[in-house]
């Protein structure tokens, strides 16, 4: 009989101290295990939000000696949780973005699903910056041409419930995107692999005083590099992916 799926919280911060409390507040009724990963703040987590986590011993902090970026910092909080016995860690953004109200439901298709990665679909309102969204298109495109499927209908949202196991194993055979690519390259890496794909629709806010790392020039062209990378890795699996489209249909 295989053992119940041990779910966490895994949350990569960079400057994002301020949200943090509203956003930990919101998991305790949960009860769910946390890891945030403090991904080189200049200010140690541990000591910015002191009097915050003497409070919540359910919250770990995973403390990066420097800033390695999102896709750094979920393979730390994964590592982390998977060694604690883990199998699924849903990540959620330190920005207060996502809607952590979702998370049962997430559980739920999990449960029902544990081979699976449960993505997040954003349903945006007016705050989303116009030119995010029109990246997002672009990007999503890309995805859909790299898996020959239309089966990851969102590839930037981090809002999702990732396998602990086949996520290391993917980190552990290839370099995945360090920063904001991370979330695109993982989704396509576990396709790839096999992984099922279950979305789920969830709100996503913009913050009039949120604080972004997107950079416009370095994020856009690592999303360039990604997606050029991911085009000739699906010329090679091509076979693979159309019979396996092929034997599902």
């Amino acid at each position: 009989m295989e053992a119940s799926p041990r779910f966490c919280v895994i949350i990569p911060a960079y400057r994002h101290r301020d949200p943090l409390p509203g956003v930990l507040g919101r998991l305790e009724p949960l009860g769910l295990p946390c890891y945030l990963v403090d991904d080189g703040n200049d200010v140690p987590l541990k000591d910015a939000l002191a009097a915050e986590l003497s409070t919540r011993p359910w919250v770990t902090v995973i403390r990066l000696a420097e800033h390695g970026g999102k896709g750094a910092a979920c393979i730390a909080g994964g590592r982390a949780a998977c060694s604690a016995g883990f199998t699924h860690g849903i990540f959620i953004d330190a920005d207060g973005q996502h809607e952590t109200r979702n998370i049962p439901a997430i559980l739920a298709l999990a449960r029902r699903h544990p081979e699976a990665m449960i993505l997040g679909r954003p349903v945006f309102d007016r705050s989303a910056p116009l030119k995010r969204r029109i990246g997002r298109i672009v990007s999503n495109a890309w995805v859909w041409i790299e898996t020959l499927s239309f089966e990851i209908q969102d590839s930037l949202c981090g809002f999702r419930c990732l396998p602990l196991g086949p996520l290391l194993k993917v980190a552990a055979g290839v370099q995945l995107g360090r920063r904001l690519d991370f979330d695109p390259d993982i989704a396509v890496r576990l396709f790839w692999q096999g992984v099922p794909v279950v979305n789920f629709d969830t709100p996503i806010r913009y913050p009039a005083d949120g604080i972004s790392n997107f950079h416009l020039l370095r994020d856009n062209g690592a999303l360039f590099c990604l997606h050029t990378r991911l085009f000739f890795g699906m010329l090679l699996r091509s076979p693979f992916l159309l019979a396996r489209h092929w034997t599902r249909a």
